[in-house]
């Protein structure tokens, strides 16, 4: 009986060395879960990502981790390493991954100029979660600053579904059609912008000008241009260049040469 008592005491003393040795470790690891966010909030990144490391080496759950060191070397610019660990935690933990992963692995490639990864994983994003209005916004955006205006259009149009009211949205998509040579599209955009006032302050009252040229509405097509001479010194050079072009075409030998002397070409 005191044998069967001595090893009840034996096991129920090595049951609480191992719980003490348990609640230890997990105490240390949530100090340390701590640390490396206090890291990240103080915008220590260079050593928050050495607490993570060490981090993501000790424990068995690597989720939270991985997803923070990701974060981090996006934040320090690095996304060849950000997009790594991105994947890593594809490949660890398939089921975690939602329209928010890929809308970070997107931004990723969009910062190293991988437009066909970016748009990839953008558009699974958007598959996901059709909310989703920054997708959208960022592939019209980067399609637009590499001229791709055609690629363009189709995000810029969902994206201002989205958010009818973005000025600079409307903008862009207005620019995108004036570039592809879409006048009757553009002018109706920038047709509906000069009803608030806003050509005046975005200097596009020589774009209207222009669509109208090329629509072959003369008439229409010096008012604004007159009015962008008039208004923005900014673009004031290609307002004056257009109006030569138009009295040119019009065999207007005085007012080509009064826009040539205005112009001081």
């Amino acid at each position: 009986m005191e044998t069967l008592l001595n090893n009840n005491v034996m096991k129920s003393s090595y049951f609480l060395i191992l719980l003490f040795l348990s609640l230890t470790a997990c105490f240390s690891n949530l100090n340390k879960n701590e640390g490396c966010d206090n890291f990240i909030e103080s915008k220590n990144y260079t050593q928050a990502l050495s607490c993570l490391k060490s981090s993501l080496k000790e424990n068995k759950e690597r989720l939270l981790p991985l997803i923070k060191i990701a974060s981090c070397y996006y934040k320090l610019e690095k996304y060849d390493s950000s997009i790594f660990y991105l994947k890593q935690r594809k490949i660890e933990y398939p089921e975690s991954l939602t329209a928010s992963y890929y809308v970070n692995l997107g931004g990723s490639f969009q910062k190293i100029n991988n437009l066909d990864s970016m748009k990839k994983y953008f558009e699974i994003a958007i598959a996901l979660d059709t909310s989703l209005f920054d997708p959208l916004f960022q592939l019209g955006y980067s399609f637009f600053e590499i001229k791709k205006y055609q690629t363009a259009i189709p995000y810029l149009r969902k994206a201002l579904n989205k958010q009818p009211k973005n000025y600079s949205l409307i903008l862009m998509l207005a620019d995108s059609y004036y570039y592809n040579s879409e006048w009757e599209k553009a002018l109706a955009i920038y047709l509906y912008l000069d009803e608030f006032g806003k050509s005046e302050k975005t200097c596009h009252l020589n774009n209207i000008g222009h669509c109208y040229y090329e629509l072959n509405e003369i008439r229409k097509a010096k008012k604004y241009l007159i009015k962008g001479i008039k208004s923005c010194n900014h673009e004031k050079q290609i307002a004056i260049k257009n109006l030569i072009s138009l009295y040119d075409s019009l065999n207007e030998k005085d007012s080509i040469k009064y826009y040539i002397d205005l112009g001081i070409f």
